[in-house]
């Protein structure tokens, strides 16, 4: 996020919690498209929320973090990142130094 910010985006993180806040996930995430955030980077664990929100928000863009899916089930404006297991310590890594 510090690169991100270094060349003029705004960025802002949200805490959702567990799968237990399913419900207040979708408010979260409508929240955050209202205030003008255009893409959307998400965990795995709220893939049907960010899916249904997509399809009613074309004009965003989304980022399901660790999920893979039949490439016809994925709206245009919903990329898919996937790794590999040994991979997510590297990731993280770097997500925190930035």
């Amino acid at each position: 996020m510090k690169i991100m910010r270094e060349k003029g985006w705004d960025c802002k993180t949200i805490e959702a919690g567990d799968e237990t806040k399913n419900d207040k996930y979708e408010d979260i995430i409508f929240d955050a498209i209202d205030e003008g955030y255009h893409y959307i980077v998400a965990s795995s664990t709220f893939r049907d929320q960010i899916l249904k929100i997509a399809k009613e928000n074309p004009e965003n863009q989304f980022v399901i973090v660790d999920e893979s899916m039949d490439e016809k089930d994925i709206p245009d404006n919903v990329a898919l990142i996937f790794y590999a297991q040994n991979e997510g310590s590297y990731i993280v890594g770097r997500l925190q130094e930035g």
